[in-house]
């Protein structure tokens, strides 16, 4: 009997709860039901209460609201990384935003739909959504939302390395700035936004004055706002630059500065900042600082599977310092999760590139309708559109068969290439180029006992591989062997047949090669980072001088080395 009247008790609470709760939330605004929704960057999201919002508008007849719950319900489902069910129900929002005409509110639920898609690491489905809200908010005239879009797409162009098309897009947000009519306040903040974005684009590509310009503008803006937390990553990006130019104390300051104003306010917070201010400690070599600050950054995040492809500056920085504080296990062991991150990061690149290569066909397919519209003529069009085809068709046939041919030669290269490897001696050079204008011709005006020393200084100099540094030039390597540049530049002219440049690119190329072939590991780097071991400071240069001595670009010559080891 008592455990009867418990069980009795027990139900009647638990439906009393229920139906509190549900007048609860009955009682609230939609603004109120929002809140408790919160943010999507949490592992528990509560699809119960997005439906209950959903079914609300539409008890409610609001229009307006039931647009509001299918968008938050696809921003929910995507940082629940449900991304199919996210795309199942992009459409039918498209669908129903056209249907009542809700412009305005489709381009900032667009705007948060490609925001969760970027932070999951989703570039491409991301650019897709920018893309679209885009065309969008330039047909209903919403500066404030083209100008975000803008800076986001922008920053997407510049975290594959496409820099210069970056540039040009925050230079084209300035001018929607210039065309807007913003209050004065909000005109600062949206164009000091742009001058930060620039500023980091110039770091990435190193052109120090370019972005010291533009953070300077940005910091100028903030002076009086106050918002000290948008000034703080003003001063840690101005701590960047402070990095490349290798002003150590003022970086150092600017980042201690940025952290009183405003402390990190997340876990990606947090990382970027640490990371920063051991990138700093390890340039000071203060490697155990550095050390501590990196793996600080990581544990605290906590990086997800899918995250992994932006870690790789981290992972660099922290087996360099591990290295420098004799830990050598764990360096290899950042080493290893650094290369894996170039690979993963690779295959978010690719999915911006292939977003990128659908915009394209999707702005020639506009325009073929715009041609339609205008002509309004069906034969012309299919007339045209036989032409294109016919024309493509023509063209990838010119192109693949132009692609077998060089495939061709450049494998017939390769052999060769191999054959000589195989068959040189430990001393014999496999590429040795000569120059038929030389700058000295002659070198009998120089003693005998001269060119002597000049020779055995640079055989010395090949042997402790000199020519593997940035700073290796006529006028170092003349002060290395007490000599002069005119003396130098003779002697190696007489001698080798060739020009200093052209004797010091044989000699890494020649360094190049062999190390791509004994060394699996150094296949892996990057063609820049290659580029820059083996002394050239782009991978444009190293490229080229490859090319030039082997009559192939370093990555086939890589792939094909691959293919036999």
């Amino acid at each position: 009997m008592k455990f009867f009247k418990l069980a009795l008790f027990l139900c009647l609470f638990i439906s009393f709860s229920l139906f509190a709760q549900k007048d609860s939330l009955e009682a609230k605004t939609y603004e109120e039901l929002r809140d408790l929704i919160g943010s999507f960057e949490k592992e528990n999201i509560n699809f119960n209460l997005i439906n209950y919002y959903r079914r609300k508008a539409e008890k409610d007849g609001n229009i307006v609201q039931q647009f509001a719950a299918k968008s938050l319900f696809i921003e929910a489902s995507i940082w629940d990384r449900n991304f199919d069910r996210a795309q199942d129900s992009l459409q039918p929002l498209r669908d129903f935003s056209a249907e009542h005409e809700l412009e305005s509110q489709t381009v900032s639920s667009l705007f948060q739909i490609g925001l969760a898609y970027y932070y999951q690491g989703l570039f491409g489905k991301a650019l897709d959504i920018y893309n679209e809200a885009l065309a969008l908010s330039e047909e209903i005239n919403d500066k404030n939302v083209q100008h975000k879009l803008l800076l986001q797409i922008g920053y997407i162009r510049s975290s594959v390395n496409d820099h210069t098309e970056a540039i040009r897009i925050y230079n084209k947000s300035l001018d929607v700035l210039d065309d807007s009519d913003f209050e004065v306040e909000e005109l600062g903040k949206a164009t000091s936004q742009t001058y930060y974005y620039l500023s980091i684009a110039f770091t990435d590509i190193k052109q120090r004055d370019s972005a010291s310009h533009y953070i300077n503008k940005a910091l100028k803006l903030t002076q009086q706002e106050k918002d000290s937390c948008r000034r703080k990553y003003f001063l840690r990006s101005k701590a960047k630059i402070q990095i490349l130019n290798n002003d150590l104390s003022n970086a150092e300051n600017n980042l201690k500065k940025a952290f009183k104003l405003c402390q990190p306010s997340s876990k990606g917070d947090t990382l970027v900042f640490y990371k920063d201010l051991g990138e700093v400690y390890l340039a000071k070599k203060e490697y155990k600082k550095a050390q501590t600050y990196i793996q600080a950054a990581i544990d605290i995040y906590q990086v997800k599977v899918g995250e992994e492809g932006f870690m790789d500056d981290y992972y660099k920085l922290l087996a360099k310092a591990y290295k420098h504080t004799g830990d050598l296990e764990k360096s290899n062991f950042y080493l290893e999760k650094y290369i894996n991150t170039v690979a993963e990061f690779s295959k978010i690149k690719d999915t911006v590139n292939q977003s990128l290569k659908l915009q394209e066909v999707e702005d020639f397919k506009n325009e073929l309708s715009s041609i339609k519209e205008e002509k309004n003529l069906k034969q012309t069009y299919l007339n045209y559109l036989f032409l294109g085809a016919s024309i493509i068709i023509l063209f990838l046939l010119v192109v693949l068969l132009r692609f077998y041919r060089n495939k061709k030669k450049n494998e017939e290269k390769f052999e060769e290439l191999f054959l000589k490897i195989e068959n040189a001696n430990e001393s014999e050079r496999i590429t040795d180029t000569k120059d038929q204008v030389l700058e000295e011709k002659s070198s009998n005006d120089i003693p005998e006992e001269t060119k002597q020393h000049i020779l055995e200084g640079l055989k010395k100099l090949e042997e402790k591989e000199y020519f593997l540094r940035q700073d290796c030039n006529s006028y170092n390597v003349a002060k290395k062997i007490n000599t002069n540049t005119s003396y130098l530049s003779k002697v190696v002219n007489s001698h080798f047949g060739k020009n200093f440049n052209t004797y010091i690119n044989d000699l890494r190329i020649n360094y190049a090669i062999l190390r791509l072939k004994n060394d699996a590991i150094f296949r892996s780097y990057s063609i820049q980072s290659i580029a820059e071991e083996v002394g050239y400071k782009s991978a444009d240069s190293f490229s080229k001088y490859f090319k030039l001595n082997t009559g192939l670009n370093p990555s086939f010559y890589i792939k094909e080395i691959k293919n036999i080891s």
